[in-house]
């Protein structure tokens, strides 16, 4: 230690004066070649069967310590071009403190293949290691991680992992060394899930700069399916008709006279779900019912129809139809006339239609009367759409050979698309309304009930999303001076279309007084699509047949 603070005095007396710069120049390149004797000297010395020979004592001036380093050594070759494929490093200094690195052997800091990483590895631990700063190959990546780069001197780049977790791009392929050696190919990249698009290939690494083949870049992983559609769920209601009377009966009662016509006022129309939002319609208002006590003279009595129901928003419900009022009359000469309730709001995304409303019942004395016609139901809504399909991992790109010799990397293919979701079924029509029916008190006059009201349509099924696009096909590396260059890789094919949701079912015909209901629409078929397009809509449901009259005589 005395001579090595000599040695240092030296340097600090020389530096005071003007030659200054020449001497630290001069105390760099021993130290230098101090580097490059011992890395020759510990190689030899190495040999099985080797002599000893006499080694004359180099002094260090710039290095305490060559062999072993005092601190961590970054694993980052000084060489590696910035942005290269494997280029990214991330260490834990405290792991590498902790870990004893042999110098020569695997994973050694100076001559070694680097380590292959674990198979249930996480994280920066799915790199492969690099190669030793003399020479070795680089370790393989596992887990999507990249491949190790190889030594200063000679050495292949480590492979790429492949990904594992759904969509999981595969790692780029470590480079070779400094002059000579092959690039690691790129992993490929994993399949998608549903809703996930595949993983890209990993990049293939670069040749050494005169000699080697460039790598193979990673196949694009597949597209996953499009998620199929689903109908949303409905959400609170839109506001009732305005006006709305009171009752089954639509009270108060009008008296009210029209052109010799008794009348009541009609049910206001009920709201439409908030755009935006999953709102249902609202109901359709009640009608109001008529009655002759204190009314003008009058040849006619018509209680008020029910008001429509609202339309459903989103997903939302179609709003029942409002229930028409109370049809009165007493004289011989009255002709006593029921209105039709109101039609059922349709059914937002997948969602059923409003039932109709009830026509107006009948009350009269000796005189002849007609329940008032049910209403219509409501429509079902479309189901919603299959989502496109997602799209296929991009192929890597190969890497490039060296200047002299070596072929390029052939560059991954790119991963196929997926498939496009489902439709989801349509809403079913709602149930047309009961017709009026007569109320009069025995011995009265004849009454006929009213018809049933139609039943809603079924909703179409939902269209099937389209497939999801190709994956890129990665490019060819670059070619030597004798080799050729890398050959493209191909494209991934579209996916194929998702299927049509099934129509939903058509609404029940309303009883017609005392009749029968109406016949139930059947279901619409499940489209199909071909590859790349949309699935099929599904068919319309039928409507509800239409409900048979009463009897004429009311207490049949």
């Amino acid at each position: 230690m005395a001579q090595r603070r000599r040695t240092a005095d030296d340097v600090t007396d020389r530096s005071a004066g003007a030659g200054r710069g020449a001497t630290a120049h001069r105390w760099v390149a021993a130290g230098a070649g101090g580097v490059a004797a011992v890395g020759i000297g510990v190689l030899l010395s190495t040999q099985a069967g080797t002599p000893a020979a006499p080694v004359r004592a180099v002094e260090l001036a710039s290095f305490d310590a060559l062999l072993v380093p005092q601190t961590p050594v970054s694993d980052e070759l000084w060489w590696t071009v910035s942005g290269a494929p494997g280029s990214q490093r991330t260490s834990s200094g405290a792991d590498s403190r902790s870990a004893v690195v042999p110098m020569i052997g695997e994973g050694g800091w100076l001559v070694g293949d680097g380590i292959d990483a674990a198979a249930d590895c996480a994280g920066a631990a799915c790199n492969g290691g690099n190669g030793g700063l003399l020479w070795g190959s680089g370790g393989d990546g596992a887990n999507g991680g990249r491949g190790g780069n190889a030594g200063l001197f000679g050495g292949d780049g480590g492979r790429g992992g492949d990904g594992a977790l759904p969509g999981q791009a595969g790692g780029n392929g470590g480079s070779a060394g400094l002059l000579a050696g092959d690039g690691g190919d790129g992993g490929h990249g994993a399949d998608g899930a549903e809703g996930i698009a595949g993983g890209s290939g990993g990049a293939g690494g670069a040749a050494g700069l005169l000699f080697g083949d460039g790598g193979a870049g990673g196949d694009g992983g597949n597209g996953g399916k499009g998620l199929d559609g689903s109908n949303p769920a409905a959400s609170g209601s839109a506001a009732t008709g305005n006006p709305s009377f009171l009752g089954q009966t639509g009270l108060l009662h009008s008296n009210n006279v029209v052109d010799g016509m008794l009348i009541g006022r009609m049910g206001g129309r009920g709201a439409d779900g908030a755009a935006g939002t999953n709102q249902s319609g609202g109901q359709g208002g009640q009608g109001q019912g008529v009655t002759p006590w204190f009314a003008a003279l009058h040849d006619f009595s018509v209680s008020g129809a029910g008001g429509d129901g609202g339309d459903g928003a989103g997903g939302g419900l179609g709003g029942d139809g409002g229930d028409a009022g109370l049809a009165q009359g007493f004289s011989p000469t009255v002709a006593v006339f029921g209105s039709n309730g109101g039609a059922g709001g349709n059914g937002g995304i997948g969602a059923r239609g409003g039932d109709g409303g009830d026509g107006g019942d009948v009350k009269v004395g000796p005189t002849l009367g007609f329940g008032g016609p049910g209403g219509a139901g409501g429509a079902g809504g479309a189901g919603a759409a299959g989502a496109l399909g997602t799209s296929g991992g991009d192929g890597g790109a190969g890497g490039r050979s060296g200047r002299l010799t070596g072929s390029g990397g052939a560059g991954g293919s790119g991963g196929a698309g997926g498939t496009g979701g489902d439709g989801a079924v349509g809403g079913d029509g709602g149930t047309g309304g009961d017709g009026g029916a007569d109320i009069s008190d025995p011995g009265s006059g004849t009454v006929k009930p009213g018809q049933g009201g139609r039943g809603g349509f079924g909703g179409d099924g939902g269209d099937g999303g389209d497939g999801g696009p190709g994956g890129a096909a990665g490019t060819g590396g670059a070619g030597s001076a004798e080799g050729p260059a890398g050959r493209d890789g191909e494209r991934g094919a579209t996916g194929g279309g998702g299927s049509g949701g099934f129509g939903g079912s058509g609404g029940n015909g309303g009883a017609a007084g005392d009749g029968a209901s109406g016949d139930r629409g059947t279901a619409g078929g499940s489209g199909s699509g071909p590859a790349g397009s949309s699935g099929g809509a599904g068919g319309q449901g039928g409507s509800g047949g239409n409900g048979s009259r009463g009897s004429a005589d009311s207490s049949d």
